[in-house]
């Protein structure tokens, strides 16, 4: 598995010295109700060319099941928070239920589909866009590894694009004690704008609270 992710990272940014560099910050906050319940919290900060120059972050508060065997459901509260041309900061709110399916590979190595529906809450209310994912995580004692890749596709027909963004996630993390894991991620979001694909190369640390 390490090899497979390795092969990817290179594979990736073989490019990447053509392209922008950001900063995320991923910080979250996990419940487990009870064995198929969940409940999160997560505070997300994006950072472009410097620390200080935040121009996007947003808030989650999510809650899942599996309701039948590896098949579960999703419900997120989603607000976001931008900074437009003019300086000043943007807000809009979402609604976002979702689908997912996780399934054991091997003993360590799992896979999970998942796909979610972005509903704007703000007049004119109406469905946003979706994010189909798939995802393949490896379980090492402590330590996590996973590759993961999230489209993003209009809902509207308003976008020139129907598909428009596509997001590639490298992640590693190492649990810590029983209530704390840190995590970095090599992330290559590439937009599509005016018939061509556009990338930009992300540097994410997470920090992730168990209770």
């Amino acid at each position: 598995m390490k090899k497979i992710i390795i092969l990817i990272f290179f594979l990736s940014v073989s490019n990447s010295f053509s392209s922008d560099w950001q900063f995320w910050s991923e910080n979250t906050a996990s419940h487990k109700i009870s064995q198929k319940e969940n409940l999160g919290l997560g505070y997300y900060n994006y950072f472009s060319e410097t620390i200080s120059d935040s121009y996007f972050q947003f808030l989650t508060v999510n809650y899942s099941n599996k309701f039948y065997k590896d098949l579960g459901a999703y419900c997120e509260f989603y607000s976001e928070s931008s900074l437009k041309s003019d300086k000043t900061w943007k807000g809009s709110f979402y609604i976002v239920p979702g689908l997912f399916y996780d399934f054991n590979l091997l003993p360590g190595l799992s896979f999970r589909i998942m796909d979610r529906f972005y509903y704007f809450l703000t007049s004119p209310s109406k469905f946003d866009y979706h994010r189909p994912r798939v995802s393949l995580s490896l379980n090492k004692g402590k330590n996590t590894f996973s590759v993961a890749d999230e489209m993003r596709m209009d809902l509207t027909g308003s976008r020139p694009y129907g598909f428009y963004r596509n997001r590639l996630f490298m992640s590693a993390s190492r649990k810590f004690s029983s209530v704390l894991s840190l995590g970095l991620s090599y992330i290559v979001q590439a937009d599509k704008t005016a018939g061509d694909w556009k990338s930009v190369n992300i540097i994410q640390s997470s920090v992730k609270i168990d209770f």
